[in-house]
């Protein structure tokens, strides 16, 4: 359980890092890398103080053992390593802890639990941390353990994963948790014990539909958006919302954001008829008496309206 003299130090809104290369090694000189190829933890460590490794480009391969609770910040920024595994019993992992990994390929997290470094929050506006694997533009394959109950915050934030599956046993998805710049992801299943998901917790560029199994308490799917239960509001619209959809009567914030609906290639918007005040004419958007038109959709068939 030791502690590393790790500080940043914050002048004017930059921040800079003391004692950041704790084996120092060739700081100094050349390219700022270390010499170290290999690190070993021993089977008791419970902490991984904040920037142990950082800088050690030539170390390829670590293992975290089942023992560990907590990986500091930049634990191993800079690393070459190509994939890891974050043990069960692990509640806490640092900002920036795998950045600049452009070796990393493959992840397995099993963490249960795991809460990451708090975002900072001022009225509206919400500061991202430093992201765990931020800027590993390789990391192509992210795997979650079938004990895992929290997705934590920014965990897969900005990775171009080629596949997401979240396991039955999730109970919460965290602010920006699954925030993908991906593209092959086209859909998302939500499993029937997830409780809470927070806003913008699951967005990816080519994501075409939500799926929500049916037995789920709290959220509902149809025509690939996300609803509350009860239908009563949407939560997430895919970025790549395809065809025709269907909005209920019981929908209250279907003009909320009126983002989902001006930019998505959509065929049809049909609003029910009983809608308080909403309506539709062959999929075009209107208030109920049709004073208004909201949208016309993007790929509606017709040269001439």
């Amino acid at each position: 359980n030791c502690e590393s003299l790790y500080k940043e130090i914050n002048y004017g809104g930059e921040v800079y890092v003391e004692n950041r290369f704790i084996f120092y090694a060739d700081s100094n000189y050349g390219d700022g890398s270390s010499s170290i190829k290999t690190f070993i933890f021993g089977n008791e460590v419970e902490t991984i103080p904040d920037a142990l490794c950082y800088g050690m480009s030539e170390i390829t391969e670590i293992a975290i053992p089942n023992s560990v609770k907590s990986i500091g910040k930049s634990a191993f920024k800079g690393c070459s390593i190509s994939e890891i595994t974050i043990p069960e019993g692990v509640s806490y992992v640092g900002g920036g802890a795998f950045t600049g990994g452009k070796k990393l390929r493959k992840v397995v997290w099993n963490a249960i639990d795991c809460k990451v470094d708090e975002n900072r929050k001022e009225g509206e506006i919400t500061y991202l941390s430093e992201s765990i694997f931020g800027y590993s533009e390789n990391l192509t394959s992210f795997t979650f353990g079938n004990k895992v109950k929290t997705i934590p915050s920014g965990l897969c934030r900005d990775l171009p994963l080629q596949s997401i599956s979240i396991p039955e046993s999730v109970e919460t998805i965290e602010e920006f948790a699954l925030r993908l710049s991906s593209r092959s992801i086209t859909e998302i299943y939500i499993p029937a014990g997830v409780k809470l998901i927070e806003k913008g917790a699951i967005r990816s560029s080519n994501l075409e539909k939500f799926i929500v199994d049916k037995d789920n308490a709290v959220y509902a799917s149809q025509d690939g958006i996300l609803y509350t239960k009860d239908f009563s509001k949407i939560l997430e619209v895919p970025s790549n919302l395809k065809g025709e959809i269907n909005i209920p009567a019981v929908t209250e914030n279907v003009l909320e954001d009126k983002y989902w609906w001006k930019d998505n290639p959509l065929t049809a918007i049909n609003i029910a008829e009983a809608h308080e005040t909403l309506s539709s004419i062959d999929g075009v958007l209107f208030n109920k008496d049709k004073t208004i038109l909201y949208h016309y959709p993007n790929l509606k068939e017709g040269e001439k309206y």
